[in-house]
């Protein structure tokens, strides 16, 4: 998944003992990856550990809990990685096992998802020289074919939903094997540029003894409904047996035959008991179902709760950075203000920006500022600059009487704020 961590990056010569950690997070959603080696002698560094890409995630579902509720633990990508480890375990321990897969690798090369033709999930399966295309029931077809001729097998059924069709296989020694080839193939295609590709790995929850698992593993084309869970057996095919179809079996018509009167009596009976026992499944399957609806309402309830809930932590967060971002910003305009008015009238900088820091409200400091005023030598030095101003732009020829008096001033006394004397 990750080309950081490829097989000619982790056997470098310079390393020694290269080592890859991976772990999951404590809600089994994402996965954390670590890569660390010692530097062999004669490189710098020699003997140091080093360790790169800590910390880098691989996340699942951001919801999963939600999409799956009870299920979620079969969509973890740690329980893909049990389900992987349980799989070699069955295929180097189970002969059967092994043999259904192997079967259904030759299957999945032989045949090639028609990504063109696909309206539905029915459709038979178009032959070619050197390729069969098919859909869902395609797929299920051929194994309904060519399942029978495996030694391990009995007998093999064809389910189907709404909008997929699957397998479910009777092993001789007594076992259920659940097979949706169509899902288990690891081919597939890029909707935006229409490549078709294969992957490395099978999705192993499509053939399983777990019934669980294969029911509930996959979502059937985006509607957040299990696919396996809803679906109907279509017919069975057993080994030296004629193929019974179950979906359209239809009770032949029987023509009236006058029974004596105690076989009458048992007929009607037993009419009236099949009646009753129709009515208590069509209860129970109802009550069922409401019990399903009333879950699904408290937990849509729910759900609506908690994004009303988070709706009012998002809004209550935003408010409170508003005013402490306000608050921030007021305080450093303050600040610069009191620095300014210290400037400007000749006081250390430093001090008041400290006192009016570590005072509660800043303008406090600046109040202080305006009624202490001027220091003695920045009077002085603003009369000077008054001086220098009239100077400037007053001459003799303007006539002003006031320089020539300051001028003849001057003169007789010298300047009334010379600092030596």
């Amino acid at each position: 998944m990750n080309k950081a961590y490829t097989k000619e990056r982790m056997e470098k010569p310079y390393m020694i003992n290269p080592e890859l950690k991976v772990w999951w997070r404590e809600d089994n959603n994402a996965v954390l990856t670590e890569a660390s080696y010692i530097i062999a002698d004669g490189y710098k560094g020699a003997g140091t550990i080093k360790t790169w890409g800590q910390g880098n995630r691989y996340p699942g579902q951001t919801k999963i809990v939600e999409t799956y509720g009870k299920y979620a633990k079969y969509h973890t990508l740690k329980y893909k990685w049990e389900l992987k480890q349980e799989v070699e375990w069955l295929l180097q321990n189970d002969t059967a096992y092994a043999e259904i897969i192997d079967f259904a690798k030759q299957m999945c090369d032989e045949m090639e998802y028609d990504w063109r033709n696909f309206k539905g999930y029915k459709g038979p399966v178009k032959r070619t020289p050197g390729k069969k295309y098919a859909v869902c029931e395609g797929y299920a077809d051929e194994v309904m074919s060519k399942i029978l001729e495996l030694d391990c097998v009995e007998s093999v059924q064809k389910w189907s939903s709404s909008g997929h069709a699957w397998n479910v296989l009777k092993l001789t020694d007594g076992r259920t094997l659940y097979l949706d080839l169509t899902w288990f193939d690891n081919e597939f295609i890029n909707e935006k540029t229409g490549e078709i590709y294969q992957t490395d790995d099978y999705d192993w929850a499509d053939i399983t003894f777990n019934e669980d698992l294969f029911r509930h593993s996959g979502m059937g084309y985006g509607s957040r409904i299990f696919d396996h869970d809803i679906g109907k057996l279509v017919k069975e095919k057993r080994k030296d047996e004629e193929e019974l179809i179950v979906s359209e079996v239809r009770p032949k018509r029987v023509m009236p035959v006058k029974p004596i009167k105690q076989a009458e009596e048992t007929i009607t009976s037993l009419r009236l008991l099949s009646i009753k026992q129709a009515e208590g499944q069509i209860t129970s399957k109802k009550n069922g179902q409401d019990l399903q609806s009333r879950k699904s309402r408290e937990k849509t309830k729910y759900f609506n709760f908690m994004n009303y809930f988070d709706s009012l932590l998002l809004l209550f967060g935003s408010y409170v950075f508003i005013v402490l971002a306000l608050i921030i910003v007021t305080r450093v305009l303050w600040l610069w203000v009191v620095v300014e008015m210290a400037r400007q009238r000749g006081r250390t900088q430093v001090g008041w920006f400290f006192v009016a820091f570590f005072l509660p409200l800043s303008f406090f400091a600046g109040m202080c500022l305006s009624f202490l005023g001027d220091t003695k030598k920045r009077r002085f030095e603003r009369l000077l600059e008054e001086q220098r101003f009239l100077r400037k732009h007053l001459d003799d020829d303007d006539g002003s009487r006031i320089v020539k008096r300051l001028q003849e001033k001057e003169k007789e006394e010298g300047h009334p704020w010379d600092f030596r004397r």
